[in-house]
């Protein structure tokens, strides 16, 4: 028997019915956030996964007592560290919305940045702005070529996610709004990928007297 199996039983007994509707309707109690922590703490990546689907749904900062809270985010910190790559980056979505509890956020943020697993990547650019400094982007400058891409639909066009991404949160740090133009790359085997181009961002920085000089239309 599964760790998770307890959980699942609150939701009809499987994992097809498993939605954050079903979960939301469970009635809160302390038993069912032991039974969410004890699934946590499996060695079983698949009773880690349903736990931390449930987690998502329910746990928050305003909701967990003090105990409960402490546990929690030292599990998460270990899946982060420790945990198989498909469990690290719901670990650090957890972490990031827990972090006024976790005391060294800033550097765990600042590490997931370069990590070799772009879900946790997409995570650390989500909590990016709680911990930056004052006009800090130079962190971000790494997503400029991340190679991370998707498609926007179904068999549809493909984009370099993180790499617009990150210059969103590059102008919301900075506070401004850099002109926008679509630059392509071609794939081996023949598709491109689109993104949004980085040069206005380092446009930004050069000396104002440079700047009427540049005309992004012409590049």
């Amino acid at each position: 028997m599964r760790r998770s199996d307890k959980l699942l039983s609150r939701v009809g007994g499987s994992s097809p019915f498993l939605s954050k509707e079903a979960i939301r309707k469970i009635p809160w109690s302390e038993e069912l956030a032991d039974e969410i922590q004890d699934a946590l703490e499996s060695p079983d990546v698949l009773d880690q996964k349903f736990a931390l689907f449930f987690a998502e749904t329910l746990f928050h900062p305003d909701v967990l007592d003090a105990a409960h809270e402490a546990r929690f985010v030292s599990r998460m910190t270990t899946l982060l560290d420790c945990g198989s790559d498909p469990v690290k980056p719901y670990a650090l979505r957890l972490l990031v919305r827990f972090h006024a509890r976790v005391v060294d956020f800033r550097e765990r943020v600042m590490k997931a940045l370069g990590s070799e697993e772009a879900g946790v990547r997409h995570e650390a650019l989500a909590g990016y702005e709680l911990c930056c400094k004052a006009k800090e982007v130079e962190p971000l400058e790494r997503f400029e070529h991340d190679p991370y891409y998707g498609e926007i639909a179904m068999g549809g066009p493909l984009r370099f996610d993180l790499r617009d991404e990150a210059l969103s949160v590059i102008e919301r740090v900075l506070g401004v709004g850099f002109t926008r133009f679509q630059k392509v790359e071609s794939l081996p085997g023949g598709r491109n990928v689109a993104f949004w181009s980085w040069e206005p961002y380092h446009r930004s920085k050069q000396p104002p007297w440079r700047k009427w000089f540049w005309n992004p239309f012409h590049r």
